[in-house]
């Protein structure tokens, strides 16, 4: 295979990139036709499906540390010990408890709303 002068490949390379595309379905659309729109940003205050939510009065250490790592809280194993050290909890009295005590340690918003995303008094 007789190799291809360095000047010329990258020009050759985006319109093979190109013609590739124009193969796939849809390729009949007009060039000019707008990308396709991002999907929207996953909101951090609820809880997604794959978020497990757990009692914090009732749950083992081991079992909060699981639910906040399913939430995707940095250190979630701190973060499930100093949660068990503040309770018990009422429905009414988590978010303030926790975001008061919690805050003493310099969490982050976001990190407190993981936090809190994976715990549900029952």
């Amino acid at each position: 295979m007789k190799k291809m002068p360095a000047r010329l490949a990258t020009p050759a390379l985006i319109l093979a990139a190109a013609l590739t595309g124009c193969s796939s379905p849809g390729a009949g659309t007009s060039a000019a036709s707008p990308p396709a729109a991002a999907p929207p940003a996953a909101s951090t205050d609820t809880a997604s499906p794959s978020v497990q939510t757990v009692d914090p009065n009732t749950a083992t250490t081991e079992e909060l540390t699981a639910a906040l790592a399913s939430a995707g809280v940095d250190n979630p194993d701190r973060w499930a010990e100093e949660v068990q050290e503040y309770g018990p909890y009422t429905a009414e009295n988590l978010e303030p408890t926790l975001t008061e005590e919690l805050g003493k340690y310099g969490i982050s918003q976001d990190q407190l709303s993981k936090v809190l995303s994976a715990l549900k008094v029952e």
